[in-house]
């Protein structure tokens, strides 16, 4: 039974209320299992729909697509290729058939946060009582007071976002009509992410490095400072030239390090102050294991990721002698020491991290449209730095000057995680979250637009992507 319509002060407010209160009801019909069930089996005379009856089924619920997108979307949940959906798969496809609107809404808008907090207000907490008991025995003017307050709070806040997506929109129609102006100009070119699928994660790092040698110690100094590529020159952040096998010995002892080469808040530490530290202690780390995260919270993390992914071509042929020195011995030893911290740092479950993409690289195309057996997302051949802050992610998106700046933003797992290296790093001010490599991003909601002030007061838009990251352990 429908409400009585609020808004009566002409006829066509209270058609145009009742018809969005139609869709409304329909759509809460659709989420209800046994709704569903009773327009599954209209006029079916077995237990498979085919797609005729599947589109008249979606339009009983109000949802208003075309035949080719019924199509592709009756085709993407037909899981075993039978030409038609069991009920699982029909109700699965209401669940998970989101418009555009309904998907940047689910992002913007705390619902569930929200509606707890009206309920909670209403029932007391604080004894031993089963909160949802207290719930159902709420009387019926609480409820409506609770939903009221929802009601005009939703209200407000939605209204607030709506304003702020018409001046997100409105900065990236400026610009895009600035990067029109500019079509050739270097800093605006983007490129498409250098990523493995999910069978090349399923493979794992050996198939990209090949394996690593037992004498380990030895095996990492060769790496850095006999085999191919050691005295490969290339440019620091600030601009100074240097190589593996120089990074090498700085690590080994810091006293060799000029001054300049510790410009820009840089810090190396002895390796047995490393080795006192308490998180090294409770994690179990080797002297190499430390050595090697050193290295990577270094200038060396441009190389080792270069290794990894292969590009860009030329310097991956400088950096390894054309392929021979993949410093497969110090990456795996890496590997093992982001595991063990990861293992025993303290990172609670549903912590968010982001990660800028530094505004010319495109995500591939696997991460938007899922492969043959359902599978979206793409391997990241190289290492993951993500960070707590989303106003240093959005530093690094290329708000300032790139074509697509953009972050991801993931949610931490029990055993999908990174690993806090800020206490090894070499710039101790960067709290820094690394993933192994040969992880694997997969998309975890829609995408949102995001108009955001930097530090100091730029203002840009930047394009927000929730990822779920399977590490490749």
């Amino acid at each position: 039974q429908s409400p009585k319509c609020k808004m009566s002060n002409t006829n066509k407010d209270q058609v145009e209320w009742y018809a969005v209160w139609e869709r409304a009801e329909k759509f809460l019909r659709s989420q209800q299992r046994e709704e569903a069930r009773k327009v599954f089996r209209l006029g079916l005379s077995q237990d498979i729909m085919d797609l005729q009856s599947y589109s008249k089924a979606i339009k009983e619920f109000g949802i208003d697509i075309d035949e080719s997108s019924a199509c592709q979307w009756f085709q993407k949940m037909d899981l075993y290729n039978r030409g038609g959906l069991d009920f699982n798969e029909f109700f699965n496809s209401l669940k998970l058939n989101q418009t555009p609107v309904a998907q940047w809404v689910a992002s913007i808008v705390p619902f569930a946060q929200l509606l707890g907090v009206c309920l909670n207000s209403i029932i007391k907490t604080n004894d031993d009582v089963d909160p949802l008991r207290k719930l159902s025995a709420a009387k019926p003017r609480d409820v409506d007071i609770a939903m009221d307050v929802f009601a005009t709070a939703l209200k407000n806040y939605f209204a607030s976002k709506l304003d702020e997506l018409r001046r997100t929109l409105e900065a990236q129609d400026k610009r895009a009509a600035e990067l029109t102006l500019v079509p050739a100009a270097n800093k605006f070119v983007s490129v498409k992410t250098a990523a493995g699928s999910a069978d090349d994660f399923l493979m794992g790092l050996t198939h990209r490095i090949g394996l690593p040698r037992d004498d380990i110690a030895k095996a990492m100094r060769e790496e850095h400072t006999i085999l191919p590529g050691y005295d490969a020159e290339f440019a620091m952040m600030n601009g100074r030239k240097t190589c593996p096998s120089m990074e090498f010995g700085f690590v080994l002892d810091p006293a060799t390090c000029p001054p300049e080469g510790l410009s820009n808040k840089r810090k190396l530490r002895r390796p047995e102050d490393l080795m006192a530290i308490r998180l090294v202690r409770s994690a179990n780390l080797t002297v190499d294991e430390v050595r090697a995260v050193v290295l990577y919270t270094g200038p060396l993390f441009a190389v080792y990721n270069t290794v990894l992914r292969r590009e860009p071509e030329e310097d991956y042929k400088r950096f390894t002698g054309g392929g021979v020195n993949t410093y497969a011995t110090t990456i795996f030893v890496l590997v093992s020491a982001v595991k063990k911290l990861s293992a025993t740092m303290k990172l609670p479950a549903g912590i968010e991290l982001f990660r800028g993409t530094g505004g010319k690289m495109e995500l591939p195309d696997s991460f938007y449209k899922a492969d043959e057996k359902g599978r979206a997302g793409f391997m990241e051949y190289g290492f993951l730095s993500t960070t707590q802050s989303i106003e240093v992610a959005i530093q690094y998106s290329g708000i300032k000057g790139g074509a697509l700046p953009m972050v991801l933003r993931m949610v931490t797992g029990p055993i999908d995680r990174g690993a806090c290296i800020t206490e090894l790093s070499q710039y101790p001010g960067e709290a820094e979250f690394l993933w192994v490599p040969c992880s694997f991003v997969a998309p975890d909601g829609p995408a949102s637009v995001e108009l955001v002030t930097t530090a100091d007061g730029y203002r840009g838009v930047v394009k927000m992507v929730p990822a779920r990251i399977n590490a490749n352990l």
